[in-house]
């Protein structure tokens, strides 16, 4: 197994995320960094998420006229790995490249066309149990993915969440982090969105029909102790199969056609989680829809007031998200 590890996290007061999410530790993919003594490659500074994550149209035709850059870390299995995950997940620019942070960062200093896509710890206001936890259900937020210019100041971002206490970065998780960021992307350019806001109802209407297609796969780490097949069966009416983590994780990192999956979100707000879930296709990474527990309305993108807010660090799929699942396949 390839593992990379990465500094304990902190306590960090807290906000609005516009893209997260989490990393299985129990049969993870994860990415592997070499211990042996690597070349000094530079690293992006540690962030703390705020308000200004929110991304806007100017932000989007920035990224758009860009030449990104994948930043290498001076760990070859980790750099490629990464690598070959925006080269498949990320289409909304086509013009990539790959080099150390340190050379990145220098070239984008010189020409503002030039955005370098990295990824770098985040403070976080989740609690740190200090142990493996082999629970799927205890998550906690971990890294940032993010997209940033030679000033190193944030264009976008992407929240990697990890779980357990242990800050791993796995290859399924980073898949639907550079997929979401991607869809994002595709979906305020194509609706010209002046901002972020109100993005759901966007997505929903850019994937049109295509959940019809799709068999979702529900792992069954995720479930809630009160749902089994006939459960969902009644309450989510397209295909489903009850998948081991492995068979999940693999469908993600293959892409595997005809399958999209279920992946959760922890979105930080006032020292509590809201559990976004999000339903992405598996061969192209485009998101079909996303579930906030609580939410009043498809306009409205993050209804903190109104969500289902815990102080834990858990989620499961129950009642309430086979319901919101079935909202998103019966979207018009």
């Amino acid at each position: 197994m390839l593992q990379i590890t990465f500094p304990p996290i902190k306590i960090r007061i807290i906000i609005f995320l516009t893209t997260v999410f989490f990393s299985f530790v129990a049969n993870a993919q994860v990415i592997e960094q070499n211990k042996k003594p690597q070349p000094d490659y530079g690293r992006p500074k540690q962030r703390t998420t705020t308000a200004a994550g929110i991304l806007r149209q100017k932000d989007v035709q920035r990224i758009k006229a860009s030449k990104i850059i994948v930043a290498q870390y001076g760990q070859k299995e980790h750099d490629d790995a990464i690598f070959e995950i925006v080269k498949k997940f990320w289409t909304f620019t086509t013009d990539l490249d790959t080099m150390p942070y340190n050379k990145a960062i220098e070239l984008a200093r010189k020409d503002d066309r030039v955005l370098v896509l990295c990824h770098t710890s985040t403070n976080s206001v989740a609690y740190n149990m200090g142990i493996i936890n082999e629970d799927h259900k205890f998550i906690e937020p971990g890294r940032l993915v993010l997209l940033e210019d030679g000033a190193q100041k944030t264009v976008m971002l992407g929240d990697l969440p990890s779980m357990g206490g242990k800050n791993l970065l796995t290859r399924e998780a980073f898949s639907a982090c550079i997929s979401a960021m991607n869809t994002n992307l595709l979906v305020m350019d194509k609706y010209q969105m002046k901002n972020y806001i109100r993005i759901r109802s966007k997505i929903l209407e850019n994937a049109g029909d295509r959940i019809k297609n799709r068999t979702l796969l529900i792992p069954k780490e995720l479930l809630s102790d009160k749902i089994d097949e006939a459960t969902i069966s009644a309450l989510y009416p397209g295909k489903f199969e009850i998948v081991s983590y492995e068979k999940y994780r693999n469908a993600i990192v293959d892409q595997e056609k005809g399958k999209a999956y279920v992946f959760f979100a922890p979105a930080l707000a006032e020292g509590k989680i809201v559990y976004i879930q999000y339903i992405i296709d598996a061969e192209d990474g485009l998101v079909l829809g996303l579930y906030i527990p609580g939410a009043v309305s498809m306009e409205v993108p993050f209804p903190f007031s109104d969500a289902n807010l815990s102080r834990g660090n858990r989620c499961e799929i129950n009642e309430s998200s086979l319901k919101g699942y079935k909202e998103i396949y019966e979207a018009e």
